[in-house]
């Protein structure tokens, strides 16, 4: 409990804020979500109760016919979420529905507007992790940790005007449980793995600007089943 307080303490230090406000989510259950795009479960998985989330079988039909990937594909969590930090344990796995290239696309989509059409992104290709088993080749090793922008920020935009700037490398795996913290002050975003000192990457110019706010949501992409537990969201 001291713990708790010393590091609340320090959050009013950091960021001079006035109030804080932590919420938990029991994802061992669907009542707290709202689909979108996605089909969500109950499951046991890995040894623990969690939410899997994968695409509707709509739009899996949809990527399947070369729509692409880094679409509005999450469960919606219902909070106001501007700048604070959101926690959660996750794990990911090719689910064999998808395109030959799903890795295994699971992660947290933040600052979701009210009609969905716009939202930030950092979410993890598990089977690029270094952990990963076979180890992957270059240069997918370099691709596991990932930033978008929807709409108009997807992965391949990225990847072809600023090469590596916005993927990383990472320590994970599929089918293996890892915690995933990001933090949002602004438009900076920094994302850490099982607890790691140092960010696996850092977003200094989140496209939706500063000022964006809205919902969160445990987002997946083609082919993939994703697993959520244990999320915590701090907002300030």
């Amino acid at each position: 409990m001291k713990s708790m307080f010393v590091y609340i303490a320090i959050v009013f230090i950091l960021f001079g804020v006035s109030s804080l406000q932590a919420q938990t989510f029991d994802l061992s259950h669907t009542d707290q979500v709202k689909p979108n795009n996605v089909i969500v479960k109950s499951a046991d998985f890995e040894g623990r109760k969690s939410l899997q989330v994968y695409l509707s079988e709509e739009k899996q039909a949809q990527m399947l016919k070369g729509l692409g990937g880094n679409h509005a594909t999450f469960a919606l969590i219902p909070v106001a979420f501007q700048n604070g930090i959101i926690e959660v344990d996750i794990a990911g796995e090719v689910n064999g529905k998808g395109d030959p290239d799903s890795r295994g696309f699971t992660g947290i989509a933040f600052r979701i507007n009210n009609d969905v059409s716009k939202f930030e992104a950092i979410y993890l290709r598990m089977t690029n992790g270094r952990n990963a088993e076979p180890v992957p080749p270059s240069p997918r090793i370099d691709r596991a940790i990932q930033y978008i922008s929807y709409p108009d920020w997807s992965f391949d935009r990225f990847r072809n005007e600023f090469p590596e700037q916005y993927e990383k490398g990472a320590n994970i795996a599929p089918k293996k449980w890892i915690h995933l913290k990001i933090e949002v002050k602004g438009s900076v975003a920094k994302a850490y793995l099982n607890n790691e000192l140092e960010p696996a990457i850092t977003v200094s110019d989140l496209k939706m600007g500063a000022e964006a706010k809205g919902s969160v949501g445990l987002w997946v992409d083609d082919g993939s089943n994703g697993y959520f537990s244990n999320l915590q969201i701090i907002s300030y």
